[in-house]
């Protein structure tokens, strides 16, 4: 292109014009904020090669659809460039004229062209794409033609490579741009190289050696760039020239790891995922991205990465099971799905793959291998089954991942079979596969979509064809228990137990036949009992006898418990006769306690015995050898010691095992009428003293059972127990005080109005609550619940203790259990623990709080204004808290979040326009809702009523913004501090709309009041930047606003009342004027005509005569002509 002429000569001579003048003036000025103009260098005549270059590059920018005939194109003016043809075309002839070095200037110029171009146009993407498909295509062909030159001989042209030279000067050239001041430079620079780095392959190795290390040095600068635009395009390159050093050694490997995981961006995240090389060094740092906070990134290492990792068996059993954890349970949909598809179809067929040696096997229709039962077990011991398919454990995901797997692989489905051969030896493995497969095929559907009712009668009836009857099922169950017991027994008479790294054979056996079990067990809780009588008296007798085992272990006792009660059957009879029998085998596990105790005493009767004939044998000087009798008096007493310490331990167990299955017990029962002289045995046998007992596990034991009692008869036990609970959570053991708090919030989440007070009642009972024991019940509670919840204990065990405080207080929060002082102050301690670093740290308090402060403070606008009322103290704690955090540690003081996050999580959470409202008070406010009908009269009182009695009319907003500014404009507020609670103010939100809640004279004062402190703080200049004295000065003429609407509308209504009244005056008039026109009327009717003789009427006198004067001008004002009345009915019309 040519150069332009220089204009400076003219500008210089021109420059004398008063009109010139001030416009350089005005140039001068705008040119402090404009950048300086550079006049371009002169790149030379134009000549053809730059015309025809500018032309491919232009027409790249265009589509990307001729890219691939552009690049031939341009490849064979390369071609005329750098090497001699003899036999040209003629369209390229012209061009040998030209060489390399001209070449590779052209194209150097045509992409200096484009780096000044910000991002988000496509057209200059389309050239830099264009470019990296060139040079990947014409290395490739350089490389063929070298081969071919090798292969004739020709050293001297194989030595030329004129796409590696392009290469090599098109990086010298940018190199230098990358680390400009301008960073839409560094973007296409950055995008230009990593583009050139990723086409090109032979860049590791053939690239010139000191070119290499600057092109990793400078995109390894760049990958810290401020700009994200510009770090995605340099770990794009940079993950393709890292040296292959392993992470621990902090290579570029360990760089793009650390990025990787702490980078803001997500771009930058999810660039670095893809890129990255595949090593074992940096899987674990790739399988972290699946709890990215980003879902594409999330999605990407599902769909994207995982399937090009292969085989899924060289990662470990940890990164597998969280996987499937992490994915299965993630909140996106679309993760969801690509986590079980990789489950169901990928992980299955790696396991399949081994198994499958029949290579003249068909495959599926799906593209999948023939099912394999060894394929599936295999799967599920990869998983490590008996640890993930355990009920209620966190990590339990296998059920989650068996059911997707059933549900999207229906070849499986109907190739699975439950023949003789499955039940002689099972496995946990094949355990859960019966144990999901049960579940899956019970499932049942939502009744509302008819395909789905016809798949769930389906899978009924396929289970239906694979399970065994009730009878060999209670045969099959019964064979593994007997197993289980035996085994049982041998870990209990094995001397002693191996080391934590030795073998322990006999222990995995254990844990295999008790997972086993369990999965059985759960089998039998979902069969229809009332279809096989026979069957349904086997399993009723089995799980009676299993229950007076006492080596049962816990979890197969209590499943035992639950099958027993679903072959009682429903009703009240069948409860009646579960709880006799549970009561049974309770009283037949202590009575072997006592028969241990038995044997116990007689052995040490038969040792007694032994040792006197021994005694009498060494007086009679019958043995040879003596003992000294200190020595066998202190060996006597170690052996009773002994002996007595194996009893107690024994006595421990037989009662902690009576406790459990009373536990079990009552969490099956769901009334206590119909057994209530049974379970008042059981609390006086062994509830009641299990809380007396001094032995800490018996103890929480005996708690436990006791807060199920109470949650089964309110009046009997909640009241008279309540004491005794609270006393454990202030004053007892560790684990004590967590059952305690978790026992006294599942009472009131049973019984919310456990303590309202009754009048009615009869002061003589004990279960009666009044007002001051309420009040003191009510404090006693939230001085345990803030004494266990600020516990500072350092060791993880002790972190249960605050966390299960934190969840009890969220129940008592989200239920409004607490009057608003005692959940006021629950409240202020949960927000200081939102904010401190050091306790939001725990996820197990910081998830229960993010979630109940919010639905606590919009469920009702009584909470919200709760909360504005603490805004101000609640500043005042942080902000002290923040003061003792940067007095011992400024690292964790930086860690606490700024006051603008703070003020907008107050100002959000007191925001009276999210406070929810029920259906029925908004159909009652403004009519029906979607698809309902409107509600009737009645509803709409009911509704009005409720709102009325829990929606307070004061704004929570209006209520903290008095608040704020009566603390601001006092005299003992720090400046900081002011500083903080100003930053809340300018958050909050006042309607300068008048509403309808400013009806009431209280509302209006306080209005009036916020207005005076608005005002004031306006006058005073309170701030200490524009932006908060503007936001007051906002807040003053809103409120102003509202005020003055307030009034105006009073005064319309008091002159409104003022013409009511003159009008109801004069409308009194005119009736007491007509009745008395009616009346005269009446008296001359009733006079005779004509017969008042001249002798016999009365002379008037002057004020009569007046009077009948106004008499008679009233008459004739009263006429009503023909036009009032048309005005009259023009009126009533508008009206």
């Amino acid at each position: 292109m040519p150069a332009r002429a220089n204009t400076s000569a003219r500008r210089g001579r021109a420059s004398g014009d008063p009109a010139t003048r001030t416009s350089n003036r005005k140039l001068a000025v705008r040119g402090r904020n404009a950048a300086t103009a550079v006049e371009p260098p002169d790149e030379g005549p134009e000549t053809l090669l730059r015309r025809e270059i500018c032309k491919i590059f232009s027409d790249s920018a265009k589509s990307i659809a001729t890219h691939r005939k552009l690049g031939v194109h341009l490849r064979k003016i390369q071609e005329m460039c750098c090497w001699e043809q003899q036999n040209p075309k003629r369209e390229y002839i012209n061009f040998m004229e030209f060489t390399a070095d001209e070449f590779e200037r052209e194209v150097g110029r045509c992409i200096k062209r484009v780096l000044p171009v910000k991002k988000g146009e496509a057209a200059v993407d389309r050239i830099i794409r264009f470019l990296g498909e060139f040079l990947q295509r014409a290395n490739a062909e350089d490389t063929d033609i070298t081969k071919l030159q090798i292969e004739e001989d020709d050293e001297e042209q194989a030595a030329e490579k004129p796409t590696y030279n392009l290469t090599n000067y098109l990086l010298e050239e940018l190199i230098p741009l990358a680390s400009t001041k301008e960073k839409t430079v560094r973007y296409r620079t950055t995008q230009v190289i990593s583009e050139i780095v990723v086409r090109i392959r032979y860049i590791n190795a053939g690239m010139e050696e000191d070119l290499r290390p600057r092109v990793r040095h400078t995109l390894g600068k760049r990958i810290r760039d401020k700009e994200a635009i510009v770090r995605v395009q340099a770990v794009r390159g940079f993950a393709r020239i890292a040296d292959d050093v392993d992470i621990g050694e902090k290579g570029d490997l360990y760089v793009l790891a650390d990025i990787m995981a702490h980078d803001p961006s997500a771009d930058v995240r999810r660039e670095i995922l893809l890129n990255m090389p595949f090593d074992p060094s940096t899987l674990k740092e790739m399988l972290e991205r699946a709890r990215d906070t980003d879902a594409v990134i999330r999605r990407d290492l599902y769909t994207k990465v995982l399937p090009l990792l292969g085989d899924f068996r060289h990662m470990t059993l940890t990164q597998r099971e969280k996987l499937v954890r992490w994915g299965l349970r993630d909140r996106e949909k679309p993760i969801q799905d690509a986590a079980s598809k990789m489950f169901r179809e990928r992980w299955i067929e790696n396991c399949a793959g081994v198994q499958d040696t029949v290579e003249s096997e068909p495959k599926a229709k799906q593209g999948f291998a023939p099912p394999s039962m060894d394929a599936l077990l295999e799967l599920l011991e990869r998983i490590d089954v008996t640890t993930t398919g355990l009920e209620g454990s966190p990590r339990g995901i296998a059920h989650e991942a068996m059911k997707e797997f059933w549900d999207g692989r229906p070849d499986y489905r109907e190739f699975v079979t439950f023949d003789q051969k499955f039940w002689e030896d099972l496995t946990p493995e094949a355990a859960f596969v019966l144990r999901s497969f049960n579940d899956y095929c019970l499932e049942p559907s939502d009744g509302k979509d008819k395909q789905a009712v016809d798949a769930a009668l389906r899978r009924q009836r396929l289970l239906d064809d694979k399970m065994p009857d009730m009878t060999t099922l209670a045969m099959i169950i019964t064979n593994y228990l007997n197993k289980l017991l035996d085994v049982c027994r041998q870990l209990a008479e094995r001397p002693v137990s191996p080391g934590e790294d030795e073998e322990d054979p006999l222990g995995e056996h254990y844990v295999d036949i008790e997972f086993v079990v369990s999965q059985l067990l759960h089998v039998a809780q979902t069969l229809d009992y009332s279809t096989d009588e026979v069957g349904r008296q086997q399993i009723y007798n089995l799980m009676r006898d299993a229950l007076a085992k006492p080596e049962l272990p816990a979890d197969c006792t209590q499943l035992a418990v639950g099958v027993l009660r679903a072959a009682c059957g429903p009703g009240k009879h069948g409860l009646r006769e579960f709880v006799d029998v549970v009561k049974e085998a309770i009283d037949i596990v202590r009575d072997s306690m006592h028969e241990a105790d038995d044997d116990t005493v007689r052995g040490a009767s038969d040792g007694e015995e032994e040792s006197f004939h021994s005694a009498q044998s060494d007086v009679s000087g019958q043995s040879d050898v003596g003992e000294p009798k200190k020595k066998k008096a202190r060996r006597e007493e170690e052996e009773d010691s002994e002996a007595l310490q194996a009893r107690q331990a024994a006595e421990i167990s037989i009662l902690a095992k009576c406790l459990d299955i009373t536990e079990y017990l009552l969490q099956n029962v769901d009334s206590e009428q119909e057994c209530r002289s049974t379970l008042r045995n059981i609390l006086d046998n062994y509830v009641t003293p299990a809380c007396h007992s001094k032995v800490t596990m018996i103890r929480v034991a005996g708690v436990k059972c006791l807060g199920l009692m109470a949650i089964l008869d309110k009046v009997r036990f909640s009241n008279s127990n309540l004491h005794v609970f609270l006393h454990c959570s202030r004053n007892g053991a560790f684990d004590l005080k967590i059952a305690a708090i978790n026992t006294i919030a599942d009472i009131f989440r049973a019984h919310p109005d456990l303590l309202s007070p009754n009048p009615d009642a009869d002061a003589s009972t004990t279960d009666i609550t009044t007002f001051e024991e309420s009040a003191t019940i009510f404090k006693t509670i939230t001085k345990a619940l803030l004494q266990n919840l600020s516990d500072e204990s350092t060791d993880d065990k002790y972190k249960l203790l605050p966390i299960a405080a934190c969840k009890a207080a969220c129940a008592f929060l989200t239920f409004n259990i607490l009057p608003p002082p005692y959940s006021s102050d629950l409240l202020k301690a949960f927000i200081i623990a939102y904010f401190d670093p050091e306790e939001s740290i725990i996820p197990a308090i910081r998830q229960p709080l993010t979630y109940t402060i919010p639905v606590f403070c919009h469920s009702r606008h009584a909470n919200a204004l709760l909360l504005a009322e603490i805004c101000a103290k609640i500043v005042h704690d942080l902000f002290i808290k923040r003061e003792q955090l940067q007095d011992l540690d400024e690292d964790a003081a930086r860690d606490m979040v700024s006051w603008s996050v703070v003020a907008a999580h107050l100002a959000e959470w007191t925001d009276a326009r999210r406070v929810y409202r029920s259906s029925a008070s908004k159909s009652a406010s403004g009519g029906a809702l979607d698809g309902q009908p409107p509600p009737t009269t009645e509803e709409e009182e009911e509704a009005r009523a409720r709102e009325a009695a829990v929606r307070p009319s004061l704004d929570p907003h209006i209520l903290l913004a008095i608040t704020l500014l009566e603390k601001t404009l006092s005299h003992g507020v720090t400046a900081p501090e002011k500083k903080a609670l100003l930053s809340l103010l300018v958050k909050l939100y006042v309607d300068p709309v008048r509403t309808e809640a400013d009806q009431s004279d209280e509302d209006q004062d306080v209005l009036r009041t916020l207005m005076a402190l608005a005002r004031e703080a306006v006058e005073s200049r309170l701030g200490t930047d524009v932006g908060t004295r503007n936001a007051i000065a906002k807040l003053a003429a809103s409120v102003e606003k509202r005020v003055g609407d307030l009034e105006e509308e009073e005064e319309e209504e008091g002159e409104a009342e003022t013409t009511v009244v003159e009008r109801r005056g004069a409308s009194r008039e005119t009736e007491m004027e007509d009745a008395e026109s009616v009346l005269q009327g009446d008296e001359e009717d009733t006079m005779m005509a004509d017969v008042q003789a001249e002798g016999t009427r009365m002379p008037l006198m002057e004020d009569d005569e007046d009077e009948d004067e106004t008499i008679r001008d009233r008459r004739e004002s009263t006429v009503v002509t023909e036009s009032d009345i048309v005005d009259s009915l023009l009126e009533s019309e508008i009206e």
